[in-house]
């Protein structure tokens, strides 16, 4: 269980993408309530990008923003781009929007969490917490960049790899069967 108390990002950096100016306020006093010391909005995703590369943020929020540069292309910048200060920042999707394609759109380019507005500022502190403390592993492969979508471990699964690039135990040969490692 996280306690919420000894939660302290006075030292912390956040990021809000919003091109609706009220909403992003509201996210931005959210922020600022919960104790980050710097809370920094932009209404598009370029102004978000020139913030991000100056100011190197620890998480960021993005609506789904439409249009050419939208929210999503913005995620699929920072996850592939070489150019981005931290390809692994956190980043949630805080957003209207909330039909399953939505949210596998959003996974599918690499965000670490949906939030649908509008949202509490103890929901907010709760989900900015829970990524900045407990972050997922950070995966790279041939066709996805970002956190590991897997939330749940499969206690039926006895091989040694969940993925290609995964080590073999020191205690295993690859003639060992499967069943057999821990």
């Amino acid at each position: 269980m996280i306690n919420y108390d000894d939660f302290d990002p006075s030292d912390l950096t956040a990021l809000v993408i919003d091109e609706n100016h009220f909403e992003r306020a509201i996210s931005l006093d959210q922020l600022r309530s919960i104790g980050f010391g710097r809370a920094l909005g932009a209404s598009n995703t370029m102004e978000a990008w020139d913030l991000l590369v100056k100011s190197n943020p620890d998480v960021v929020l993005v609506e789904w923003i439409r249009g050419l540069n939208d929210g999503l292309d913005f995620v699929r910048r920072v996850r592939l781009g070489d150019d981005a200060p931290n390809r692994a920042v956190n980043i949630l999707m805080l957003t209207a929007r909330g039909t399953k394609h939505n949210v596998e759109a959003a996974r599918k380019a690499g965000i670490d969490g949906f939030l649908r507005k509008p949202i509490s500022g103890l929901a907010l502190q709760k989900r900015v917490q829970r990524v900045i403390t407990k972050p997922q592993p950070f995966i790279v492969t041939a066709t996805y960049v970002g956190p590991c979508r897997r939330r749940k471990r499969d206690m039926n699964y006895a091989g040694p790899w969940r993925r290609l690039d995964d080590t073999l135990p020191a205690e295993m040969s690859i003639d060992e069967p499967a069943a057999e490692a821990d």
